[in-house]
């Protein structure tokens, strides 16, 4: 079946596909222009032995994905242009749930050990890997790559060590989270978080939002207690995540 999440199950989620719901229920949602392609390369299907053969199962997989599926939920949707980038990140459980796998391996800053830590979860978008768009390739060969640097980054970093680090205070302090940055100063990595102007604005205790201004780039990184992570530049508009 075909899965959504309009957030981590981790920040209160659930569930959107045919499976828990029918055409029309708000928890409904499927995908109808999704492509796929297979091809056996090696080998035989289900046949990890190879002692008969001698040789290893390989086996390929394409799969294009629709943007009208894709941006079905996104507020600020948009088809994207050449040059654009989007996370993405694939994940393959095996055995029955014993082995588990991502494309991108799911590092993020862990409060509580001090460093950063892997972890067995596939659904930590900004930990994701990054999707490169180009244009169309030509005749004379493939379409040329553009720069692949996100100069957001250490901002959306810096966002995303706050909100650990508030995941952690709340946990120690009844489900209130921070109001000022400096109650978190134990648990934020100082070299990440430092050099930006950091603050939190609190509307009561069950929620925030942590601001990251960086005006040396003009990046300004919004992430609420829910994940949702937002990047302003100065003169564009918010960039959802």
């Amino acid at each position: 079946w075909n899965l959504m999440l309009k957030k981590p199950y981790g920040d209160g989620g659930s569930e959107h596909s045919g499976r828990v719901a029918n055409p029309g229920d708000e928890q409904f949602y499927e995908v109808n222009g999704l492509k796929t392609a297979t091809k056996i390369l090696q080998g035989s299907i289900n046949d990890d032995d190879t002692s008969t053969s001698g040789r290893r199962v390989v086996w390929s997989v394409e799969i294009a994905l629709s943007h009208k599926d894709t941006l079905h939920a996104h507020p600020w949707g948009s088809v994207p242009a050449s040059g654009s980038f989007w996370r993405i990140n694939f994940s393959r459980v095996e055995k029955q749930g014993d082995v588990n796998w991502t494309w991108q391996p799911q590092k993020v800053w862990d409060p509580l050990a001090g460093r950063v830590m892997g972890k067995v979860d596939m659904h930590r978008p900004d930990a994701f890997g990054y999707v490169v768009f180009v244009g169309q390739a030509s005749e004379a060969g493939e379409a040329t790559p553009p720069s692949i640097v996100d100069p957001t980054w250490p901002a959306r970093l810096a966002a995303m060590n706050v909100y650990y680090a508030q995941v952690a205070y709340a946990e120690d302090h009844a489900g209130k989270y921070a109001e000022d940055v400096t109650d978190l100063k134990d648990l934020v990595e100082e070299a990440i978080v430092g050099p930006f102007n950091v603050s939190i604005d609190s509307d009561d205790e069950s929620g925030y939002v942590a601001i990251i201004r960086c005006t040396a780039v003009g990046v300004t990184a919004k992430v609420t207690n829910e994940r949702l992570l937002t990047i302003q530049r100065d003169a564009d508009m918010a960039i959802q995540r």
